[in-house]
């Protein structure tokens, strides 16, 4: 490990709007282990959510037919 890695993987980066300078974000600095980590966890959450996020779209069909 590099000297004071510790330090720059912890430390967030800013993410601006180029049109208005804002800043809009704040964003982790990761290194490529930490990036693999968060783009499984993301993939297993999405897989979890994505069944009951259908059937409450089906819900929400159905219940616009019944309505309209």
């Amino acid at each position: 490990m590099l000297l004071f890695e510790h330090l720059i993987h912890s430390m967030p980066w800013q993410v601006y709007n180029p049109a208005t300078g804002e800043s809009i974000v704040d964003v982790a600095c990761m290194g490529g282990r930490e990036t693999n980590d968060a783009i499984s966890a993301a993939y297993a959450a999405y897989r979890c959510m994505k069944l009951p996020s259908l059937m409450l779209y089906a819900i929400f069909q159905a219940t616009n037919r019944n309505i309209g």
